[in-house]
């Protein structure tokens, strides 16, 4: 899936879920929901999938964290058709509060690209 042709993608985790976590992944302009996330919980090293639909039909990005339970942990983003890893992602542990994180985005070489909150 080409996502460079989205400006903007929205997040919407389902409130009231017990155990692990829902994400659909939506185009803010025409509500379609473009990828699906299904987190499980209590895990000590973080391996997320994100698919193309809530079927789990195609599996377009693999997220791996580089450590176990971490507070400023890094994760690595996959491919999951080609295995190369894409960027990553570091979570900035003490500018980060309980409501909004902030994040380091950076390229396969480490060299930043830019954040994200």
């Amino acid at each position: 899936m080409d996502y460079k042709k989205y400006k903007k993608l929205e997040f919407r985790r389902k409130f009231f879920r017990i155990l692990g976590a829902e994400i659909d992944i939506t185009d803010p302009a025409t509500e379609q929901l473009v990828a699906f996330i299904e987190m499980k919980a209590w895990v000590l090293k973080e391996d997320v999938r994100i698919y193309s639909d809530k079927l789990k039909s195609q599996e377009l990005l693999r997220i791996h964290a580089r450590s176990i339970i971490d507070f400023g942990v890094t994760y690595d983003v996959f491919d999951s058709k080609t295995d190369k890893l894409l960027f990553s992602m570091r979570r900035k542990g003490l500018k980060s509060t309980f409501l909004r994180d902030q994040w380091e985005i950076k390229d396969p070489h480490d060299q930043p690209l830019g954040t994200l909150q």
